[in-house]
């Protein structure tokens, strides 16, 4: 299997972990960043729980809808891949991913809070 860049998913030819100099500073900026993100992601998600659990206890039903679609607002704004997905496709690739499923889940939400 062919290596690939890890910052942009290219296939590397001589096995490197960048296809370039510049992908390597970006990909440490972007993980950089990343790391206080992770409070944010974690906040989110315990704000959408709690509104996912909130819902059946009061009897209100679109609760339940509303808390799925903030995880996937959380999701698609803040997405944290796994690094076995960063290192299979490359970051900016995984994060792509994460926010096509964020934005899946948002419409789930919305699915449930209209609809059910």
């Amino acid at each position: 299997m062919p290596a690939r860049c890890q910052y942009c998913g290219r296939e590397t030819t001589d096995g490197r972990a960048f296809c370039s100099d510049e992908c390597m500073v970006q990909y440490n900026t972007a993980t950089g960043r990343t790391l206080p993100d992770v409070k944010h992601l974690l906040l989110g998600i315990a704000l959408s729980l709690f509104l996912i659990l909130i819902g059946p206890v009061t009897g209100n039903q679109p609760m339940v809808g509303i808390g799925v679609a903030v995880l996937g607002f959380v999701v698609a704004k803040w997405p944290m891949a796994t690094p076995e997905t960063v290192e299979a496709v490359g970051y900016v690739p995984s994060h792509e991913i994460c926010r096509a499923i964020g934005v899946t889940i948002i419409l789930v939400g919305l699915f449930m809070t209209l609809w059910m």
